[in-house]
């Protein structure tokens, strides 16, 4: 079976799962499950494309194709920058103080240009892909955003949406989500709010401090393990559901102006949502297990 190609869109920063699904991203890459072809950073902070280089790096993979929102002002501050400072600036990477960073909607299309069968997994706001529908031909490309996504994406898989109220992701764009969620054009996979909410991993790091941009992400933001979902999103995108999850039947994914969701079943749609299989306990070992995979 030959490894999925598989493209990560994430908000790297306000939370350290992100860091710990690119963790996971890369020990199934060490695996031979799957290969990193770009990550995008869907924030405007000045240091989530380095840091998220940096762990690339840190991997051995400082070739990745990383690019970054282009919109000002969208999720920066202290309050969404705990961790992904301290990375840019520590570690190694091409982009330590956000300078010079390619913009992640020529990032996608270029890759996307560049094959087919790719699987994106997003695991932060919904913008840089409601961009990449909206994008015009370009010299890389004579399809639209929504024709190349068409012809080149296999799946997307999603973390975001759920069942008790506004979830976050889908509520820092409420626009953006509801326009991938109703005009996406290829199967979508979606890992709720619920699936990996109690599921709690990176709670003990045996490198010291300054070693590992992982560890020292959850060291500063959850120094007692933080909650899986983007890493259960990362774990479908590239192993598929089983033996952790399961899939719903069809549904959509039907996002309110307040981000609030609603899954409508039975309707003819490409969407799914997981359905978790297993007990917490042995999902949180799996993905421990990979977390700590150099």
């Amino acid at each position: 079976m030959k490894p999925i190609k598989l493209i990560i869109d994430t908000d790297i920063g306000p939370d350290c799962d992100d860091a710990g699904a690119l963790a996971v991203a890369h020990a199934l890459q060490t695996r031979g499950q799957c290969r990193v072809e770009a990550v995008t950073h869907t924030t405007s902070s000045r240091y989530g494309a380095g840091c998220a280089d940096a762990i690339n790096r840190w991997y051995g993979r400082g070739d990745i194709p990383v690019g970054t929102l282009e919109n000002a002002g969208f999720l920066t501050g202290p309050a969404y920058e705990r961790y992904n400072r301290y990375v840019a600036e520590h570690y190694p990477n091409r982009y330590p103080d956000g300078r010079q960073v390619p913009g992640a909607t020529a990032v996608l299309r270029q890759v996307l240009a560049s094959g087919s069968d790719f699987v994106i997994c997003a695991i932060g706001p919904l913008v840089n892909l409601s961009r990449l529908l909206d994008s015009k031909a370009d010299s890389g490309s004579p399809l639209d955003g929504h024709q190349l996504v068409r012809a080149t994406v296999r799946r997307l898989v999603v973390m975001g949406g759920g069942f008790a109220g506004p979830e976050w992701n889908f509520q820092m764009d409420p626009r953006a989500a509801a326009h991938v969620c109703r005009d996406w054009p290829t199967e979508t996979w979606f890992s709720t709010f619920e699936i990996g909410a109690t599921i709690l991993t990176g709670r003990k790091w045996a490198s010291p401090a300054g070693q590992n941009p992982v560890a020292d992400a959850y060291r500063l933001h959850s120094p007692g393990g933080r909650m899986s979902w983007d890493l259960t999103a990362v774990w479908a995108a590239v192993m598929g559901p089983a033996p952790h999850f399961s899939l719903s039947e069809p549904g959509r994914m039907v996002v309110a102006p307040d981000g609030s969701s609603l899954w409508q079943c039975g309707m003819e749609a490409k969407q799914r949502c997981l359905i978790k299989h297993q007990p917490d306990e042995l999902i949180q070992a799996a993905l421990d297990k990979l977390l700590r995979e150099p």
